[in-house]
């Protein structure tokens, strides 16, 4: 018998399919990456105008013990990307005239078919004046 040098079909095929499964990890792994830093992006975004929503919730709710007018739900633009947002509140514990509530805060955005949310949690507590 000779000794035939090179690849038998079976190995160049073996080799194709590792080399073909490994570019669909990779382009897979950069589209995972580019989802989350697209999320990472518009919950930076969203941060500051949640902590400012909060923060009067927060105060309406200590200093009258209710929201007043806040609004509870709306929708806005930011950096050309349509976000819809919803406040509650809810009373976790009563004592005598004090009143502990907690107030969530929730960011809705359409992120490519998924739709992304954002929750904020905080709590506030309503002492009544004597």
């Amino acid at each position: 018998m000779k000794d035939k040098k090179g690849f038998t079909l079976i190995e160049v095929m073996i080799a194709a399919s590792v080399l073909a499964l490994g570019a669909v990890l990779i382009y897979e792994a950069f589209f995972i990456a580019l989802d989350t830093f697209s999320y990472s992006e518009h919950y930076l975004d969203v941060a500051p105008l949640a902590n400012e929503r909060l923060w009067q919730a927060q105060e309406n709710l200590t200093r009258l013990g209710h929201l007043g007018d806040l609004p509870t739900h709306g929708e806005l633009t930011h950096g050309g990307k349509r976000y819809h947002w919803e406040l509650s509140s809810l009373i976790q514990d009563e004592a005598d005239s004090d009143k502990l509530f907690q107030v969530d805060l929730t960011f809705f955005w359409q992120e490519g078919r998924r739709k992304a949310k954002v929750t904020r949690s905080t709590l506030a507590l309503y002492k009544e004046k004597e």
